[in-house]
């Protein structure tokens, strides 16, 4: 665990690209998920690079999941997360970024389903909230024009409700919600000071995010 974070800010290795893409992406993502994980707790069971055994399987790996190769790991999240939801064909490597990792943690239709949610309650017109990326959901999100930073942010706000609403459905979740929340701040969003993981309680995020909401809405026209 690293001593110390930028509290939403990206990573040196992306922040240092001009177009963030699957494989920038994946490298973070990999250092979130870690290796083999079996909590007993974790709805997801047994995971190794953030596949669960029952997505492997879906893909065809037979083996033990401790066992999974990164090689595997890598085609998957190739296929059925980046692909899937066409992340190459969103303008904004940032916004890519944040899809994707949504994507891993919660689904890539939640992931989708929260992308067309965002553009609904922040533009004018609205969009089918399914699920589904398309021409649709792409040319919406790629045209929208007040304030990238704004929209990135009330999607990771949404995201991070979801994970409340988790823990109020499912009250032994409560174990994971302060490494969620670390990780949707570390990935999402954008906040300016530096943090400790000592300092990133649940409280300190919610009022991190609702501040800054404010700040952002509050300054746009």
């Amino acid at each position: 665990m690293h001593a110390a974070h930028r509290c939403g800010g990206l990573s040196d290795t992306l922040r240092g690209l001009k177009k963030i893409n699957f494989e920038a992406s994946l490298r973070e993502v990999l250092e979130h998920e870690g290796g083999f994980v079996d909590h007993e707790l974790d709805r997801g069971g047994k995971t190794r690079y953030g596949i669960t055994e029952a997505v492997a399987r879906d893909h065809g790996f037979t083996g033990e999941i401790r066992d999974l190769p990164v090689e595997t790991a890598e085609k998957i999240y190739r296929k059925s997360y980046w692909d899937a939801i066409r992340l190459d064909e969103l303008k904004n490597g940032r916004l890519r970024y944040i899809v994707f990792d949504t994507a891993v943690h919660m689904g890539p239709s939640a992931a989708v389903r929260k992308l067309q949610k965002t553009y609904n309650l922040l533009s004018s017109r609205e969009i089918k909230v399914d699920g589904i990326i398309g021409p649709e959901t792409l040319g919406a999100v790629n045209s929208y024009q007040h304030g990238l930073d704004t929209f990135k942010f009330v999607y990771c706000v949404m995201r991070g409700e979801k994970y409340f609403d988790i823990v109020r459905t499912d009250g032994g979740q409560s174990i994971f919600i302060r490494g969620w929340m670390r990780r949707l701040m570390e990935v999402s969003c954008d906040l300016d000071r530096e943090f400790t993981v000592k300092e990133c309680t649940v409280d300190g995020a919610v009022e991190l995010l609702a501040d800054k909401i404010k700040d952002m809405l509050g300054g746009e026209s």
